[in-house]
């Protein structure tokens, strides 16, 4: 999960942990309508996001559902 985050923090910069979430999924061949297990796969990315923004690798921004994460700008190895 945390290579998954950060690769796309290496094409985005700014990620949303739902959509990584979501490109896992298709990646895996897990379909979409299956709502449990896509809460479950959001959780934890978002789970791993918090995780790395609490060790000081990551910055939050803004709150609830639609919050993003980008790397910490003294993180360059990240990138």
């Amino acid at each position: 999960m945390t290579r998954r985050l950060y690769e796309a923090f290496r094409k985005e910069g700014t990620i949303w942990p739902r959509q990584v979430a979501k490109q896992a999924m298709a990646e895996k061949g897990i379909p979409e309508t299956d709502r449990k297990i896509a809460q479950e796969v959001v959780t934890t990315f978002t789970h791993v996001a918090a995780y790395l923004t609490r060790s000081g690798k990551l910055v939050k921004i803004g709150y609830g559902a639609d919050a993003r994460w980008k790397p910490v700008p003294s993180e360059p190895d990240l990138l």
